[in-house]
Formats: structure tokens, C-alpha cells, sequence
């Protein structure tokens, strides 16, 4: 048990660190304010990096909503798998392919109609029309009367990956605080001060956001991903209670 949580903390810290590097949230500004020159400066597919996140908030959001759109997407496939081994062809209509038709054309239509970001071939509208009300047939023969509550509740699950963008702009915030912090009594003092209170400042931004980034990813697992396949087994819950089998229990009975 031990040996997989150590497996799984290597694993988070490795993609923790690299994520760091590439949204500059590692140790926040330390490099550029204590040394002048930015860590590295490259450029990928036409982005730049370090994407700084208390800059560009935006893009950062953007990110963290494509990752969880792929996160619940491969919860859904792994359903279909899962619903099609266990031949629940109805599942895989109402649980899987409804999502699939609703997201690509219901996101077209999204994004001519109140995004304003592109315009759509009047043939292709039709397929995304015709496509969305398949998949909210499917839904609503699925959830019966709360259809919109299923649909409302996968948008609240894609929305909660922009914990992501959270999580990463109080880690920098943290850091570059603490950084200020060190230069200015470093200045004040001695560059001693500076060291010292960088080291043990770090250290507990570390220890806290490495908690608080473990829990967020734990809920999106368990509630965001896993709840597009997974079924626990057990036994079902049944109250402690008098069984009676002879004998009634007689409501107006004084004690």
C-alpha cells in the first residue's frame, strides 16, 4: 500500500515540477528578482513559456478546461467500454453517445450563436441542430425529468477543473509574496535574513500546496472522472433496526 502511494507521489511530483517550469509557478519570480534573468524563454506552437498565470489568467483557464474536457471525455469512453462489455447497449446510448453527439455540435452552435467566434455553412447548422436534439432525447430518456439537471451537472463537473487555474495562481501568489518579502528585509538586514526566510517560506508553500493540489486532483478523480464509469460493489446500506418477523409493533404502546 505504501509502495504505490510512493509510486503515485513520485509521479505527481515529477508532472508538479514540469508544470511549474512551464507556467512559472515554480518559486514564482526568485530567478528574475534575485538574479536578473528569467530561468528560460522558449516558444511552442506559437505559445510562449513561461506562461505567466498572474498575468495571463486567461490562457491558463483555457488550458485547464481543454484538459478537463479530455479528462471527462476518456471517463466516458471508458464507460462505453465498460457498458459494452457488459452488453448495456441502452447505457451506452444514454450515458455515452448522448454527451458525444451534445458536445461537438452543441459547442458549434455555442460558438457561432453567443460566442460570435466563427460562422457555420447553413447544412452544417442543420447537422448540429439535428445533433443536439438526439442527444438531448437520449439525455432525457435517460434521466427522465431531469434531463437538465444531467446536463447542468456534466458543465458544473467540466467547470471544476478551473480549480486548476486557481490552485496555480495561489501557489504563485504565495511565492512571489514571500520573495518580496526576503528582498526587502534582505535589503533592510542582511542577505542572510533574505536566505533564511526564503528557504523556510518555501518550504511551507511547498508543504501546503502540495496537500492542497493532491485533495484537488483526489476530487477530480473520484468525483469528476470516476463518476463517468466506475460502479462500486459492497453490500447496500440497511439501518440498524429491530427485525420482526411474529410479532407488530404497537405504535400507542406506553412504556
Amino acid at each position: 500500500m505504501i509502495k504505490n502511494w510512493s509510486y503515485i507521489g513520485i509521479f505527481l511530483g515529477l508532472f508538479t515540477t514540469i508544470f511549474g517550469f512551464l507556467f512559472n509557478s515554480f518559486f514564482a519570480d526568485l530567478v528574475p528578482r534575485f538574479f536578473g534573468n528569467q530561468l528560460y524563454s522558449i516558444t511552442i506552437a506559437g505559445v510562449h513559456f513561461p506562461i505567466d498565470g498572474l498575468k495571463n489568467p486567461l490562457t491558463i483557464l483555457q488550458i485547464a478546461l481543454i484538459l478537463g474536457l479530455i479528462h471527462l471525455n476518456l471517463g466516458l469512453i471508458l464507460g462505453l467500454y465498460q457498458n459494452y462489455k457488459n452488453k448495456n447497449f441502452k447505457g451506452i446510448f444514454y450515458d455515452q453517445v448522448s454527451y458525444f453527439l451534445l458536445q461537438p455540435f452543441g459547442g458549434a452552435l455555442i460558438g457561432k450563436y453567443l460566442l460570435k467566434l466563427w460562422d457555420l455553412p447553413s447544412s452544417f447548422q442543420l447537422v448540429c441542430m439535428v445533433g443536439v436534439l438526439i442527444g438531448l432525447i437520449l439525455l432525457a430518456l435517460k434521466a427522465k425529468g431531469m434531463a437538465f439537471m444531467e446536463l447542468m451537472g456534466f458543465v458544473g463537473d467540466w467547470l471544476s477543473y478551473a480549480r486548476l487555474l486557481a490552485l496555480g495562481l495561489a501557489t504563485t501568489g504565495m511565492a512571489l509574496a514571500f520573495n518580496i518579502v526576503g528582498q526587502l528585509l534582505g535589503d533592510m538586514i542582511h542577505v542572510v535574513v533574505t536566505i533564511l526566510i526564503l528557504v523556510v517560506a518555501h518550504i511551507v508553500t511547498l508543504g501546503l500546496q502540495s496537500l492542497g493540489s493532491a485533495v484537488h486532483s483526489l476530487r477530480l478523480q473520484y468525483v469528476e472522472f470516476f463518476n463517468r464509469f466506475y460502479e462500486g460493489g459492497g453490500k447496500p446500506f440497511r439501518p440498524f433496526r429491530v427485525k420482526r418477523r411474529y410479532t407488530i409493533k404497537n405504535e400507542n404502546m406506553e412504556v
